[in-house]
């Protein structure tokens, strides 16, 4: 109801502009749909994903003995992890990275030993730390805090699975490290509908979550560690995707030749 009295004037502004433009870009579906309801129908138009510089990453494994596996020694499954997976973004309200300690709790319980990598930094990295110094499960919760871009880059290419731990209401389309976990060729563990569950489910490259449900993530997870043959197939699907959809040296050119075409009246 108080939308119209704040947002007004942003509101009225954005019609302005989308009817006055030559041409409308975007940076996903989802918000293009939203953004250009009211734009001319003629009005050219092009969507250019964030994408990720795929070649930044080494790809992953086809090997399946390369693939962590179930470990019958639980000495052996206590040295090195089953499974290692990576939540890198913001720590703040509007990602869902509260529920990561119930996650690996729950985790423990069920016997699996793995690592949930938190790389990021935000008002709950101290909880998050806390938790993770408390633990003393299966499930280790490691919190990196704010990486450069080299140990970023390193970190997520030795994991398998890729977090996307981001809640529905924040109105992401699709975030930055989902694009990363896929030039990396992780299994995507993915909370948001639409655009990007849409593209996970076509290339076969991750599963669904319910945002704010820790044992839902857990069991996500666990499926995934449990079956080495598909994980080794999502993570190779995993890298298509970005490899087709996502990467910048080709989503870039296309949007530089989008560009000059709407410039030259072509």
């Amino acid at each position: 109801l108080i939308a119209p009295l704040v947002l007004g004037n942003m509101a009225s502004r954005r019609q302005a502009l989308v009817a006055g433009a030559d041409a409308l870009s975007a940076a996903t579906n989802t918000y293009a749909a939203a953004a250009f309801t009211d734009a001319p129908a003629e009005t050219p138009r092009h969507v250019c994903l964030l994408g990720a510089y795929v070649d930044e990453f080494p790809e992953p494994s086809r090997n399946i003995s390369d693939v962590p596996r179930l470990a019958a020694n639980p000495n052996a499954a206590s040295r090195t992890p089953l499974v290692e997976c990576v939540y890198g973004g913001s720590l703040e309200a509007g990602q869902d990275v509260e529920i990561l300690p119930a996650v690996a709790r729950h985790l423990s319980a069920k016997g699996i030993t793995a690592t949930i990598h938190v790389a990021g930094t935000g008002k709950l990295e101290a909880t998050l730390r806390r938790a993770a110094d408390a633990m003393n499960g299966k499930c280790r919760l490691v919190v990196h805090g704010l990486l450069d871009r080299q140990e970023y880059v390193r970190l997520v290419a030795r994991c398998d699975i890729g977090l996307v731990c981001v809640k529905p209401e924040s109105m992401v389309a699709i975030p930055y490290k989902a694009f990363d976990y896929a030039a990396a060729g992780l299994a995507i563990v993915n909370s948001l509908p639409g655009e990007l569950e849409g593209l996970v489910q076509q290339y076969e490259a991750g599963v669904t979550y319910t945002a704010g449900d820790a044992r839902s993530l857990a069991e996500a997870i666990a499926g995934i560690a449990a079956d080495r043959k598909k994980l080794v197939a999502m993570r190779g699907n995993s890298r298509r995707l970005a490899e087709r959809e996502f990467d910048r040296e080709k989503t870039y050119a296309a949007f530089a030749d989008w560009i000059e075409t709407v410039h030259g009246g072509g």
